[in-house]
């Protein structure tokens, strides 16, 4: 792949997501993450409020994912996608701030709070999942998923085969996913990661 300029001229992969393939979304993700983030990282200067927009532009792709093989300027599209996340942040910043200057209790003041919570049920249940993995495999996801590190370069690292990497890193994610699902949470893995 060509970097994330241009890819979204791989229909392919863009297909493949539009099928719920998550792997396919981790690859499109990794690619896209660094160019999206830049952009956010622009508009807002806090570094925890940009991983969030982050975090919520890239699961507004994936509840979207039918629709991309037919957007003609996709790096654009997302662009736009991320800007609008940072100004809902901005305004409800706005918001929280002047209530605060009021004396009145912050209260949720649409359903972002809902979906807030939501995300951070979701990762209360992931970082469970991960902790209740035996202790090479959590190590495997844990440099695949914090580091980016590929199973090549963690098989080099751990000093085992690289098949055997790719089998517990498949099994550590098949876990974790039915972690979520039985928790009634369903998101791709690599989002629920950053």
């Amino acid at each position: 792949m060509g970097g994330a300029t241009n890819l979204y001229q791989d229909l392919t992969l863009l297909e493949r997501i539009g099928d719920g393939d998550e792997q396919a979304f981790a690859v499109f993700f990794r690619e896209m993450a660094p160019v999206v983030r830049a952009h956010i990282r622009c508009i807002l200067q806090d570094d925890e409020e940009a991983l969030e927009v982050l975090q919520e532009t890239f699961i507004r792709v994936w509840l979207q994912r039918d629709k991309l093989a037919a957007i003609e300027h996709l790096t654009a599209y997302i662009k736009q996608i991320a800007a609008r996340q940072c100004f809902t942040v901005m305004q409800q910043n706005t918001l929280r701030k002047k209530r605060l200057e009021e004396h009145i209790p912050v209260a949720v003041v649409n359903n972002e709070g809902e979906h807030l919570l939501s995300y951070k049920e979701s990762q209360k249940v992931l970082h469970e999942a991960v902790a209740d993995l035996p202790a090479q495999r959590k190590q495997i996801y844990l440099l695949s998923r914090s580091k980016g590190m590929s199973t090549l370069e963690i098989a080099s690292e751990l000093n085992l085969s690289h098949s055997y990497v790719r089998n517990a890193l498949s099994t550590a994610q098949q876990f974790i996913r039915e972690r979520l699902r039985k928790a009634g949470k369903h998101l791709p893995v690599i989002l629920l990661m950053l």
